[in-house]
C-alpha cells in the first residue's frame, strides 16, 4: 500500500507539538501561554525573569543603586561605604522583588480565558511586544487569530511541500540570524549554518535521491525472522536479487559517505541575508522609527483624510457590525460614540513620553482592522501599514534555485509534470524528516561547512522549541578541539559517524511509523 505525502504530513502533524494549538481549549490568551511554556520546559518564574530581561533591554527596569540614597547605617559618614558584595546583594535583592511583581501579574495573564476581539482589559503594549520575542511567534499567535507561531506558515506549506512543523523551524533558523550580527552571535551563525547546508544538500539531486530511498523505502518482504528484506535489481535490469537490513545500510551509507564528501568538496554561493525591511515601490511609509503609538494613528488618520470623529463612528460600526461588546466587571455593554471618540482622541496624545501604552487587545483588534494593517504598524515595528511582501525566499532563507525545485515538487504532487521526478514527494518527506532531527543537523552542518566547533554549541537555542534558558555557546570554548583537532582539521572524522547514527535511527523510525499508520 502507497501512502500519500499528504497523509503522512497529516500523521506528522498531530505528533508536532504545535499542533495542539488548533484544539479549540488552547484558542484562548492564558490558555495559549501556559501550553506554549509547559511545550517548552519553562516554568512561571523562568517566565518571569525573562520578562524582566526584556525590560531591563528596553530601559523600563534598573537594578543598579549606585544612585539610590543608602540606608542610615551607611549614610552617617562618606567613609563606610557598603563594599562590593553588599551592593551586589542589595542588587540582587531589588531585581528579585521585581521579578516577584512580574511574575504575579503573569500567573494573571495565564488565568485570561477569553480571545484577543473579546479582551477588554487594559494590556501593556510593552509586554505584548516581549511576548512575542519570547515566544519568538506573530502578533496574530498571541492574538489566537492564527494556529500556528507564523502567520506565512500554511502559505509556506503549500508552496513548498514540506510540512508545518519544518517550514516553523526553518523560519525560526532564519528569524535568528536576520535579527543578529553573525560577527558577534555564535547561535545567529550556526541557525545560518544550518540553512546554508540544508541548501547545499537539497541542491544535490543525485545525493537527495539515495538519500530519500534509504530513509523512506518501505520493504515488501521479510525473512523468516521477521527483519526486512531489500529487493535490488542488476545494472541490465534483468535480474533481481535480496539483500538483507544489514548489507543494505552498509551499501547505501558508504554510496552517501562518498556523496557527501564529494559535496562537502564544492563550493556553495551562500544565500543572501535580507534585511527586515525590503524597500518598496508599492507601499507608503507613513510612519518614522521612532514615532508613538499616537503618532502613528494620527498619520494614518491623516492619510485617509479622516477626521477623529469619522474615525470614531468607524470603530463604534465595527464593534455594533461584530456584536464586540465591552464588558466592566461582568457587565457587557455597547458604548456609546461619544465615548469611542474621547477614547481614541485619548489614544492619538499618547506621546514618546509616554512609559508605556496601555490598551485592551479588543481595542488593538478592532484598530486592526478598520485601519487595514498590520499589528506590526501598531506596535512601532514597521512604518508601512502593512509588512513588505514576505516572499518564500526571504522567509526561509534558501537560494533561488532551492526554491524552485522546492515549488516544482510540491506541484507535481498535485499534477503530474515531466520535468520532476516521480520520487519527488519522498524527498520531500526526506527533507522533513532531515530537519526533524536536531542531531542530524547539528552533525551535518559541522560536516559540510567545516564552521568553527564550540564544546556547548548544541546548547545554542537555535532550533525549535525554543529555550529561553541554557549555557551560554561564546567564542573562547574552543580550546578542546584546538588540543583535538588543530585548525578544526579531521573534524569529519568525528561528525560523519555520528552523522549516520542518526540516519539510521531516523530510518528505523520511520519505517515503524509508517508500518504502524498504515
Amino acid at each position: 500500500m502507497r501512502v500519500s505525502h499528504n497523509f503522512i504530513n497529516k500523521i506528522w502533524e498531530q505528533n508536532d507539538q504545535y499542533f495542539q494549538f488548533q484544539y479549540e481549549e488552547f484558542r484562548t490568551f492564558g490558555a495559549r501561554l501556559k501550553k506554549w511554556r509547559e511545550l517548552n520546559g519553562i516554568s512561571q518564574k523562568e517566565m518571569a525573569e525573562a520578562i524582566y530581561s526584556c525590560r531591563k533591554k528596553l530601559g523600563l527596569e534598573n537594578d543598579d543603586i549606585s544612585n539610590e540614597k543608602l540606608k542610615e547605617t551607611y549614610t552617617s559618614t562618606t567613609e563606610y561605604l557598603p563594599i562590593d558584595y553588599e551592593i551586589l546583594e542589595k542588587c540582587t535583592q531589588k531585581r528579585n522583588r521585581r521579578i516577584s511583581s512580574l511574575l504575579k501579574t503573569y500567573l494573571e495573564w495565564e488565568k485570561k480565558e477569553t480571545t484577543a476581539s473579546l479582551a477588554d482589559t487594559p494590556f501593556s503594549m510593552t509586554h505584548l511586544r516581549i511576548l512575542k520575542e519570547i515566544l519568538d511567534c506573530d502578533y496574530e499567535f498571541l492574538f489566537c487569530e492564527i494556529d500556528t507561531p507564523h502567520k506565512y506558515t500554511n502559505h509556506l506549506v503549500h508552496q513548498t511541500g514540506l510540512n508545518v512543523s519544518t517550514i516553523e523551524k526553518l523560519l525560526s533558523l532564519n528569524t535568528m540570524y536576520n535579527i543578529s550580527s553573525k560577527d558577534s552571535n555564535p547561535s545567529a551563525t550556526f541557525a545560518h549554518s544550518i540553512i546554508v547546508a540544508l541548501d547545499k544538500l537539497i541542491a544535490d539531486d543525485d545525493l537527495m535521491a539515495y538519500l530519500s530511498y534509504y530513509l523512506t523505502y518501505t520493504p515488501k518482504r521479510y525473512d523468516d525472522e521477521k527483519k526486512p528484506i531489500f529487493i535490488g535489481h542488476s545494472v541490465s535490469k534483468s535480474d533481481t536479487y535480496e539483500i538483507d537490513t544489514e548489507n543494505i545500510h552498509l551499501i547505501y551509507l558508504i554510496t552517501i559517505a562518498n556523496k557527501l564528501q564529494t559535496l562537502k568538496e564544492q563550493e556553495h554561493t551562500i544565500p543572501p541575508v535580507y534585511p527586515d525591511n525590503l524597500p518598496s515601490f508599492t507601499q507608503v511609509f507613513l510612519a518614522k522609527e521612532n514615532d508613538s503609538f499616537g503618532e502613528r494613528l494620527r498619520k494614518w488618520r491623516e492619510y485617509k483624510h479622516y477626521t477623529q470623529d469619522t474615525v470614531a463612528n468607524l470603530i463604534y460600526s465595527y464593534r455594533r457590525e461584530n456584536n464586540l461588546e465591552k464588558v466592566v466587571k461582568g457587565i457587557s455593554y455597547m458604548p456609546e460614540k461619544e465615548s469611542i471618540l474621547r477614547t481614541y482622541q485619548n489614544w492619538e496624545s499618547k506621546s514618546k513620553n509616554t512609559k508605556d501604552t496601555r490598551l485592551s487587545m479588543s481595542d488593538l483588534y478592532i484598530l486592526k482592522n478598520i485601519m487595514e494593517c498590520d499589528y506590526e504598524y501598531l506596535f512601532g515595528e514597521i512604518n508601512t501599514l502593512n509588512t513588505s511582501d514576505n516572499s518564500i525566499q526571504k522567509a526561509l532563507g534558501f537560494s533561488t534555485t532551492t526554491l524552485n525545485k522546492l515549488e516544482k515538487y510540491s506541484k507535481s504532487l498535485q499534477t503530474t509534470n515531466s520535468t520532476v521526478p516521480p520520487y519527488a514527494y519522498k524527498i520531500l518527506l526526506s527533507i522533513d524528516l532531515i530537519v526533524s532531527d536536531n542531531t542530524l543537523l547539528y552533525n551535518l552542518t559541522h560536516f559540510l561547512l567545516d564552521i568553527p566547533f564550540h564544546v556547548y554549541m548544541d546548547t545554542c537555542p537555535i532550533l525549535k522549541p525554543v529555550e529561553i534558558t541554557g549555557h551560554p555557546c561564546t567564542l573562547s570554548d574552543s580550546a578542546y578541539t584546538n588540543y583535538l583537532f588543530p585548525e578544526n582539521k579531521e573534524l569529519h572524522n568525528v561528525f560523519l559517524p555520528a552523522l549516520f547514527d542518526r540516519l539510521k535511527e531516523i530510518r528505523k523510525n520511520f519505517s515503524n511509523n509508517n508500518n504502524l499508520s498504515i
